[in-house]
């Protein structure tokens, strides 16, 4: 009985980082993949402006379609704050030609790579579409999800705001000059 009791507890919590998407701070692993103009983006160059979501995804999954434009609507909301997202296609190569298309449709205006040869895919461990990580501004992992559901992008949002960096708070100028709270004539 025990035992029994024990590997229950051990397989919850072994579960439970994964049902949640929490991650450890594991640095996320570099990369440097072409852009749909076929210019070089290096993971490496987008650190240090605030958190930035790696998206994995392909043209034939509906529920990376569906992620991906609530991603377009969080990202418009918040990359003056310092959000970059970056959408990793992993299509076959016979099916690339329909990316840029797909994207401009949809008005992504994120940046989209390709991963022709899968590398960054194996790299990341991604074993299913869509999987999304959230890097810190560090980039270390702080959320994977893997999959989408309807209102999963509410907890992305979320996760994205905690790590936005502090924006320089605005003097109050409310008050004339000269005025003091309780202040008569």
């Amino acid at each position: 009985m025990r035992r029994s009791l024990t590997m229950s507890l051990l397989c919850v919590l072994l579960v439970l980082p994964l049902v949640y998407g929490e991650e450890s701070a594991k640095k996320a692993p570099g990369f440097s993949l072409k852009d749909l103009n076929k210019k070089e983006v290096v993971l490496d160059s987008l650190l240090g402006k605030g958190p930035i979501v790696v998206d994995f995804w392909a043209t034939w999954c509906k529920p990376c379609l569906i992620e991906l434009d609530h991603i377009r609507d969080i990202y418009k909301e918040l990359k003056e704050k310092g959000l970059t997202v970056v959408a990793i296609n992993e299509d076959d190569p016979r099916n690339v030609s329909k990316v840029k298309p797909l994207a401009a449709s949809h008005r992504w205006e994120f940046q989209i790579l390709l991963d022709p040869n899968k590398r960054v895919k194996r790299l990341y461990q991604v074993v299913a579409f869509p999987t999304t990580f959230v890097l810190d501004a560090k980039g270390n992992i702080k959320n994977k999800h893997i999959g989408y559901t309807q209102g999963s992008e509410i907890e992305l949002k979320k996760e994205i705001e905690k790590l936005l960096l502090p924006v320089q708070a605005e003097p109050d100028t409310t008050a004339e000059k000269g005025e003091t709270e309780g202040e008569t004539d």
